[in-house]
């Protein structure tokens, strides 16, 4: 079972990676035919969402969260899901067996 979770793990890693990659891959497209780098920010993905939305334009609780949120949603989504697949990615590893040195010993 712990093998099973770890492989589910490492594939939801992988895929989140992936994801971020391809993000980039989309902004370089756009770069190519354009010349002007332009990448879906984390501000333009949550303007999907209408309660998010005005909040963001008028935040009337949660200030300080709101100034926290301000500073992310100009971090471009290429730049966080690759961040964040690589670093699950690395959590993920298999770990390797620890070797103790023992000079006295006879192989």
């Amino acid at each position: 079972m712990r093998r099973l979770g770890l492989i589910v793990w490492r594939t939801f890693a992988l895929l989140v990676l992936l994801v971020g990659l391809g993000f980039t891959v989309v902004a370089a497209i756009g770069w190519l035919q354009t010349a002007h780098w332009k990448p879906l920010t984390v501000g333009e993905a949550l303007t999907s969402f209408p309660a998010l939305r005005e909040w963001m334009a008028h935040p009337r609780s949660w200030i300080g969260l709101h100034r926290i949120v301000t500073w992310i949603v100009r971090v471009p989504v290429f730049l966080l899901l690759t961040a964040m697949g690589a670093g699950l990615a690395i959590m993920s590893a298999p770990e390797q067996p620890k070797q103790s040195y023992q000079p006295w010993s006879v192989r």
